[in-house]
C-alpha cells in the first residue's frame, strides 16, 4: 500500500546517497512527501462535485513518471548480493562511487 510506497521510497532514495547526505536526503523525501499529500487532499477537494475517477485521472501522469523514474533506479546492491548476483552487485556499487566521487573503502 500507500505506506510500504513511502518506506521503500525513503529506503531507495538514501542507499546510493553519500553517508553525509543521508540525513538530508531523508528529510527532503520526507518533506515532499508530504507535499504530495497536501495537493492529493487539495485537488480532491476541487474535484469533489465530480465523480471519483475525475480525481484518478488528475494523479495519472505522476503516476507514469513516478513509474519510470523508478524504473531509472539501479537494483539495490544488497539485493544483488542476497540473490548471488556478485557480479551485478558490483558494477552497481562502482557506479554509485563514481556518481559519488568517492573511492571504494
Amino acid at each position: 500500500g500507500v505506506a510500504g510506497a513511502k518506506n521503500a521510497l525513503f529506503l531507495l532514495g538514501t542507499e546510493f546517497a553519500p553517508p553525509g547526505s543521508r540525513a538530508h536526503v531523508g528529510a527532503h523525501l520526507a518533506y515532499w512527501w508530504v507535499m504530495g499529500l497536501l495537493l492529493l487532499v487539495a485537488s480532491a477537494y476541487a474535484l469533489r462535485s465530480f465523480s471519483w475517477r475525475c480525481l484518478v485521472l488528475a494523479h495519472a501522469p505522476g503516476l507514469l513518471v513516478h513509474l519510470q523514474l523508478a524504473r531509472s533506479l539501479p537494483e539495490s546492491p544488497r539485493f544483488l548480493l542476497v540473490a548471488s548476483q556478485t557480479e551485478r552487485a558490483g558494477v552497481v556499487l562502482r557506479r554509485v562511487f563514481a556518481a559519488n566521487r568517492a573511492a571504494p573503502p
